[in-house]
């Protein structure tokens, strides 16, 4: 028999909107609705992974090992884990399987995924994003996608140019390019000047 850990149930931490490039830190209530709706999506790729997660709620029983989406992402914490610095959490590792698994799925609906191919992609296309301002409380939008929270923030995105935009009443917006490398953080810092009566 084969027990699903809690622990690695938080694989799907924080869900994205599939397209988007980063996500932020949530709280745990927003955390367990983000994992609802991994899961699910997990699920409706792989009816056998839907039965799991039915069967196990509704009796609380161990189930049988099945292979597919599932397992590779119960899988793959470990093998990321390897690949990323210590300065990166556990919950934002688990960011990283839940948003690479979703662009996976959204550019290959229908291909078979394996551990290593998995574990790879999710290394090599995501990296930390930290973003702060002076004074903090700024609304951040990365890529024009706003931020759950304010500055100072830090997040799961994925590599390449993302652009930035901290806005603040009583300020200026700033603006600026923050490049996202593999595996690690990129801090992006503004001072905000303020608008003069």
């Amino acid at each position: 028999m084969h027990k699903i850990k809690t622990s690695y149930i938080i694989v799907a931490v924080a869900v994205l909107c599939v397209g988007g490039w980063c996500q932020t830190t949530t709280t745990e209530n927003e955390s367990s609705s983000r994992r609802s709706f991994c899961l699910m999506s997990i699920a409706k790729t792989d009816k056998a992974k839907g039965d799991i997660l039915s069967n196990t709620a509704a009796t609380g029983k161990k189930s049988q090992p099945v292979t597919g989406d599932w397992d590779v992402l119960m899988s793959a914490q470990p093998k990321l884990r390897s690949r990323f610095p210590e300065s990166f959490s556990n919950s934002e590792i688990q960011q990283v399987e839940c948003q690479a698994w979703a662009d996976y799925r959204k550019q290959n609906p229908n291909g078979h995924l394996n551990l290593d191919g998995f574990a790879e992609y999710a290394a090599e296309n995501y990296g930390g994003l930290k973003v702060h301002s002076r004074p903090a409380g700024a609304a951040i939008a990365v890529d024009n996608l706003p931020w759950e929270g304010p500055t100072d923030a830090q997040n799961m995105c994925v590599v390449g140019t993302r652009h930035v935009r901290l806005s603040k009443p009583g300020y200026y917006d700033a603006l600026g390019d923050a490049d996202v490398k593999q595996g690690q953080w990129t801090v992006f810092e503004r001072d905000l000047r303020e608008k003069k009566p």
